[in-house]
């Protein structure tokens, strides 16, 4: 499933996973934003998060740690890209495609990450970090790229089988970072999805880093 990008940020190659070459036990939500590297206003760490609206519309923003972000609706299509930093106390972002630029304040973080941000102008968003398990994740799924059915299975040792027609095309390791699943081959540097979390029918929408690509990811039926 990683080369799906070779086309799939990000989710973005989504920051933060290069380094996870093996599912571990899932992070606490509170561990996932004191990772090292750069921060938002209130010290959050670049990752995949939940974000609600006043009406109750849910979106998914991607903060990635080059400074660039993805912003994807409830179905996983990518409605907004552009850079994100850090200006007088505020998070600041500036659209290159789709989304509003703005500066935001935030309240500082809960305890599972979540915190409140109010815009210059309009209503406050609650925003709250994605966190994928390995137990999220592990299992078999089906998903077309390129024009072909592909059949991936993602075990719970970590390890990962593709196959096209019943033929294996990809094999190697997976795990799960900051809301991104990761894909190592051992042949090409590692890719990392943007997920969201499985459904009831334990489908779910991968988002490629560079936000270009949007699969929908079904559970395969036995």
């Amino acid at each position: 499933m990683r080369k799906l990008t070779l086309i799939l940020l990000t989710a973005t190659a989504l920051a933060g996973c290069k380094q996870q070459a093996t599912p571990t036990a899932a992070p606490s939500e509170a561990a996932a934003i004191t990772a090292a590297g750069p921060a938002s206003a209130n010290g959050t760490h670049p990752g995949a998060f939940q974000v609600t609206a006043k009406d109750g519309t849910v979106t998914t923003d991607v903060l990635n740690a080059d400074g660039s972000y993805t912003d994807s609706d409830s179905s996983g299509k990518v409605t907004g890209t552009g850079t994100w930093t850090v200006k007088d106390n505020k998070t600041c972002f500036t659209a290159t495609k789709g989304s509003d630029s703005g500066c935001y304040t935030e309240s500082a973080p809960g305890a599972d990450g979540t915190f409140t941000a109010t815009p210059d102008k309009g209503d406050p968003v609650t925003v709250k970090p994605i966190v994928l398990s390995a137990a999220d994740m592990a299992g078999t799924y089906d998903y077309t790229f390129e024009g072909k059915a592909r059949t991936s299975v993602m075990k719970a040792d970590g390890s990962y089988e593709d196959t096209v027609g019943g033929k294996v095309v990809e094999s190697g390791t997976w795990s799960t970072a900051n809301g991104e699943v990761c894909f190592d081959d051992k042949k090409d540097p590692p890719q990392c999805w943007t997920t969201t979390k499985p459904d009831a029918k334990g489908g779910f929408t991968a988002t490629s880093t560079d936000g270009k690509t949007v699969l929908a990811i079904t559970k395969h039926a036995a």
